[in-house]
């Protein structure tokens, strides 16, 4: 990210790494009320921002356990709205046939 892209940021956020055209920002005035989910992901063109819902310490754990991948952009599934489909016994065995 070049220092010109930074001084176009609002002030409460900072840069802490980039992917192709997608920048990961730290929401400050998020950290200073206490909030966990500091974290965004955008573009400097534009101004627009998403929230990634994590803090950094989790977001970087993930990057590192995807290799890399996008993982917020994957579809995050909880205990509250995992439902696994139910399958036989007889029907899995069939599948591996």
């Amino acid at each position: 990210m070049e220092y010109s892209e930074q001084n176009e940021l609002p002030p409460n956020l900072y840069a802490i790494a980039k992917y192709d055209q997608i920048i990961i920002f730290i929401d400050s005035s998020r950290v200073k009320e206490g909030r966990e989910d500091y974290l965004f992901e955008g573009a400097t063109i534009g101004h627009e921002y998403e929230a990634i819902d994590l803090n950094f310490e989790l977001w970087f754990e993930r990057l590192i356990v995807s290799q890399g991948a996008f993982f917020w952009y994957w579809n995050n599934y909880s205990l509250k709205n995992y439902q696994p489909e139910e399958i036989s016994l007889d029907e899995l065995n069939e599948m591996e046939e």
